[in-house]
């Protein structure tokens, strides 16, 4: 399982993929500092793998708000 962070669009936003076995299987959206979006694929849903691209993301912003 990676994350792969695959776009950076003209609002500022980042793309967050989730890949297991050969395929992706969920997307996550941010903006700054702020989350805008979580998908995961239906066939993949209620396993954790939201919970865990989630907190993946997020873990850079709760890392610098500690620090501050």
């Amino acid at each position: 399982m990676r994350i792969e962070k695959t776009a950076l669009d003209a609002q500022n936003r980042c793309v967050y993929s989730l890949y297991k076995e050969k395929g992706c299987i969920g997307h996550a959206v941010t903006c700054a500092d702020c989350f805008e979006a979580l998908e995961i694929a239906p066939e993949w849903q209620s396993r954790g793998y939201g919970s865990y691209l989630l907190r993946e993301v997020l873990r850079p912003v709760s890392y610098t708000h500690l620090r501050a």
